[in-house]
């Protein structure tokens, strides 16, 4: 029997897009929230065909449909293999990875998360 290692982390979910002082796009988000889930590496014919060389930058979960629909979306901030909100001056930050899809399965919502660069 296989035993799946769940992960802590992290989801900021994003409010807007604004301007700062100096006239830059900025993104707002909410406060983090901490949830339990595992993570998995993209591999297959069907993310390979979506996302190509993108793979190596990105990984997925899938959280319960009931729970998370409609809270989780593109552009959260997410944070992922040990980043977390510690000490942050503004919500997302510190967050590495964010929200690329949002995918509603039957009664999962399978979500892909990109690296941030």
């Amino acid at each position: 029997m296989s035993v799946i290692k769940k992960h802590t982390i992290y989801l900021a979910s994003f409010v807007k897009e604004d301007m700062d002082e100096d006239d830059n796009s900025t993104l707002i988000y909410d406060e983090p929230i901490p949830l339990e889930t595992s993570l998995n590496s993209l591999s297959g014919s069907y993310d390979i065909s979506i996302y190509g060389d993108k793979i190596k930058t990105m990984c997925k979960t899938m959280l319960d449909y009931d729970q998370w629909i409609n809270k989780i979306k593109e552009k959260d901030a997410v944070y992922l293999y040990g980043a977390t909100p510690d000490d942050e001056k503004v919500n997302g930050e510190n967050a590495n990875y964010y929200v690329d899809a949002v995918l509603p399965q039957n009664k999962k919502i399978l979500v892909y998360f990109k690296k941030k660069i």
